[in-house]
């Protein structure tokens, strides 16, 4: 009897081996260090739409400008510049790639000059960020 425990605790042992030999490893993903700041250029500008707009006196309106770098999320971490006047905490696209942005009536002048009612003409339109400012596009004011 002797014998047979000692050929079956063998069985058993060498049955335990081929097992682990067969069976499949379970591979653990790397863990690679990431940096969570992501840095990038000065954001582009690559078009406003509208680029001619028509604006009411006493209204608004709106132009999306499409492009990259911007800074996503709601509130805005961009500042748009129009006629010499910074629009501040503007919201982007989550993607970065689009800011919606409106033209009021009345503009700052800046300084402690009252405000004036926006004349028709070009008006040059560039972003910033924390990575720098874009190129610079035109829209063209009607009234």
């Amino acid at each position: 009897m002797r014998l047979f425990g000692a050929a079956v605790s063998a069985l058993a042992m060498a049955t335990t081996i081929a097992a682990a030999k067969c069976a499949p490893v379970q591979s653990q993903p790397k863990q690679v260090p990431t940096d969570n700041a992501v840095t990038t250029g000065a954001p582009v500008i690559e078009s406003a739409r509208p680029d001619s707009v028509l604006l009411p006196y006493g209204g608004v309106v709106e132009v999306t400008l499409s492009g990259s770098g911007f800074t996503p999320g709601k509130p805005g971490q961009n500042t748009v510049h129009f006629n010499g006047t910074a629009l501040r905490q503007v919201p982007a696209s989550s993607d970065g790639r689009q800011i919606v942005f409106a033209i009021p009536d009345i503009i700052s002048s800046g300084g402690e000059a009252p405000p004036s009612t926006l004349r028709a003409g070009s008006y040059s339109v560039s972003v910033e960020t924390t990575s720098g400012t874009s190129n610079a596009v035109t829209v063209r004011v009607y009234r």
